[in-house]
């Protein structure tokens, strides 16, 4: 399928490489490159924001389908592969994945693409501390270096965030390494620098904001 590839890195293609650290993958299969984005079927809404982007960054409508687990697309572009690859994104598994370089050099794109890692790959949680709606963002995956490069950026930023690793008892499930901020003053921090595209947590943070008025 034929794309168009962006001459320039803009806050838009560090968000959808945010999103293709959370839930993307690609590599060649038989010397044809295979782009595939795919997350919960329960976020259709957000996938459709997803679809936009794409259409924005590389003039290409996708199409979108269900899996037995997911939802989302697959696009055959050996040109798009071999961008994303040289621009930083791993072929094949995301284990030791990073933040690319040409993110962590600029401050508007740090917050984009962490804002499609936490869309893809983070979740808002309302747990209940002193009888009173409590707030937490947090992210997790198997790659370290991943965590490490959020949380770098995330202490340059005057963030106040918690490491911590989850082993389980099954041997064939990975460590998860886990980065997290708490409480009503970090969270509104987020929200207002960095965001959220993905309508589950604006839809969780506007109740909590409801909530946080009373």
């Amino acid at each position: 399928m034929k794309v168009q590839i962006p001459n320039e890195p803009t806050i838009n293609l560090a968000e959808e490489f945010g999103i293709h650290i959370g839930d993307g993958s690609m590599n060649f299969y038989k010397e044809k490159g295979l782009v595939s984005i795919a997350i919960n079927p329960n976020e259709k809404k957000y996938m459709d924001f997803i679809k936009r982007l794409y259409w924005s960054l590389y003039k290409v409508s996708v199409n979108l389908r269900n899996w037995s687990r997911a939802y989302g697309f697959q696009l055959s572009s050996n040109e798009l592969v071999e961008f994303k690859y040289k621009q930083g994104l791993p072929l094949g598994k995301k284990e030791n994945i990073n933040i690319p370089h040409w993110i962590k050099k600029n401050e508007q794109y740090q917050k984009a693409c962490l804002r499609g890692i936490f869309d893809t790959d983070g979740t808002l949680y309302i747990e209940k501390k002193y009888n009173k709606p409590y707030p937490r963002i947090q992210i997790s995956s198997i790659s370290q270096n991943l965590i490490k490069d959020i949380h770098e950026i995330l202490v340059n930023l005057d963030f106040k965030v918690s490491l911590w690793k989850e082993n389980f008892r099954n041997k064939n499930w990975k460590t998860r390494h886990v980065i997290a901020l708490r409480g009503y003053k970090q969270v509104q921090k987020w929200m207002d620098e960095i965001g959220t595209n993905n309508p589950k947590n604006l839809e969780k943070y506007n109740k909590l904001i409801f909530r946080w008025s009373f």
